[in-house]
């Protein structure tokens, strides 16, 4: 994954269209396997509710920020 987010961020660096492109990368829920004797992700536990999110937004979202 990581070799063809490169690609693809290179892709829109050649081709002028990193200024117009929001590049968003997310995923299901982290890990939660039985850390509070359970293994499904159903419970309010925060293993079960931070999700992944990633955002290259030029312009809009500083390089490196975290919220």
């Amino acid at each position: 994954v990581d070799e063809n987010v490169g690609r693809l961020l290179d892709y829109l660096d050649e081709n002028g269209l990193t200024e117009n492109t929001i590049v968003v990368y997310t995923s299901d829920q982290g890990f939660y396997l039985g850390e509070h004797g359970w293994f499904d992700k159903r419970f309010i536990y925060e293993e079960s509710f931070r999700t992944p999110l990633l955002v290259r937004w030029p312009g809009v979202v500083e390089p490196g920020s975290r919220s």
